[in-house]
């Protein structure tokens, strides 16, 4: 199976909507600075994973995938990279869904909305921004994140600046 993420491609409900309408009512930020840094899974790089950025406070919600060594560099949705200054908190999500494709063989799929159920890769708590336990603070100056998940029910270990 091929694993695949949820960057707005192909869940039909919940976060992801819900971040795209708030990145397209919210107001610009200017004075960016960089979001970058890696994602690991119970000690491993996660590939394929969506990383979304919420601000505390006022701002735009970004996002980022992360690359096959794990690591990612969020943008804003209209394609300028970084964010503003300030806190944010962080979810990540990965998924695979499988669909039963003509003939009765199970096939991927690229688009959901009503499919069959996803099997979560990255726990479904990663994916809340209540119950992430992920946060990031980005001041001007370089920012390396590292959020280093872990799939038993114990907190994440927040990142590293």
């Amino acid at each position: 199976m091929v694993y695949r993420n949820v960057h707005g491609r192909f869940v039909g409900g919940g976060l992801v909507p819900m971040l795209l309408l708030a990145a397209a009512v919210a107001g610009c930020g200017s004075g960016l600075v960089p979001a970058e840094g890696l994602v690991l899974l119970d000690g491993q790089p996660l590939a394929g994973a969506t990383v979304t950025f919420m601000p505390q406070a006022e701002g735009r919600p970004a996002s980022a995938v992360t690359g096959a060594d794990g690591r990612f560099k969020a943008a804003l949705p209209d394609g300028k990279g970084g964010l503003a200054p300030g806190e944010y908190r962080v979810v990540v999500m990965l998924v695979k869904q499988a669909v039963v494709a003509a003939g009765g063989e199970a096939a991927e799929t690229a688009s959901g909305g009503g499919g069959p159920p996803v099997e979560y890769i990255v726990p479904r708590r990663f994916g809340n921004p209540e119950t992430s336990g992920l946060t990031a603070s980005l001041s001007r100056g370089a920012t390396d994140l590292r959020f280093e998940l872990v799939s038993t029910p114990e907190a994440a270990t927040p990142p590293r600046p």
